[in-house]
């Protein structure tokens, strides 16, 4: 029901605003970031943090962050592989810039209130601007774009030795995740890369969900970071070398080109 909602509003033929005034992680971004307006403040963040409960980037992110325009004038599936994955949080310069936001406000509440009263066009023209300083991502994009342009894990983790200062940030994101959610992610995104519509991806995101939250590592995940909140998961396996990759790309209904 969650992922029909998120292609539901994606296609939608009318304008959908969604403003994003506070934290915005998995499902929250799935009812907001596939609008057609989508609106921050300098509360927001975004983020996708599904690799430390043993679950994946999921309602149609790994499809979307792949094709955000944002104000640096093109996509970078690079870039949404490394917010993805990493879990790491974006804040209102970087959203605009990467894609993810259309527009920035800076009282929400005024904002609510105009498009109530003067219709969507005159509430932007009154009160969409530019956010305070310049994102953050601008000084590590090179990086990233070089890093995570490579299929596996293990090979972005060797490029990685070549970007100091990016190694260390994923490092410290990357640090309690579970190691199949991270195999399981990038096979993900490699297979959304190719698909012809977000009901598509969400179609295998379904598939592969259904295969991620019947592991143990799922529930494991959850009491860790959720219930108990000790951050102590003992994922399984907890080496990504011993990850079954053929599995996930089987519950993907997704295979390597012979």
């Amino acid at each position: 029901d969650e992922y029909t909602l998120n292609g539901d509003i994606a296609e939608y033929p009318k304008p959908v605003i969604a403003l994003i005034d506070g934290i915005a992680m998995g499902g929250g971004l799935g009812i907001s970031a596939h609008g057609s307006h989508r609106v921050v403040t300098d509360k927001t963040f975004a983020s996708m943090p599904e690799m430390n409960i043993g679950y994946v980037t999921d309602v149609g992110m790994a499809y979307a962050a792949q094709r955000a325009v944002g104000t640096r004038g093109k996509a970078s599936p690079e870039l949404a592989k490394f917010w993805g994955i990493t879990g790491y949080r974006m804040y209102a310069a970087d959203l605009l810039w990467s894609g993810l936001a259309t527009h920035y406000v800076a009282d929400a509440e005024a904002f609510a209130h105009a498009v109530i009263e003067q219709g969507m066009a005159a509430a932007l023209t009154q009160h969409a601007t530019e956010p305070a300083g310049e994102p953050a991502l601008i000084e590590l994009i090179d990086s990233i774009e070089d890093a995570f342009s490579h299929e596996t894990w293990q090979d972005i983790t060797a490029a990685l030795d070549s970007h100091p200062e990016l190694k260390q940030l994923v490092g410290e994101l990357t640090a309690q995740a579970c190691p199949t959610s991270i195999v399981a992610a990038m096979e993900l995104f490699r297979a959304e890369q190719e698909c012809s519509s977000v009901r598509e991806a969400l179609d295998m995101e379904t598939n592969l969900g259904a295969f991620m939250y019947r592991r143990a590592d799922f529930a494991e995940g959850v009491r860790a970071v959720l219930v108990d909140k000790t951050n102590d998961a003992a994922f399984e396996p907890a080496a990504l070398d011993d990850v079954d990759v053929d599995a996930i790309r089987s519950a993907l209904h997704v295979h390597p080109a012979k």
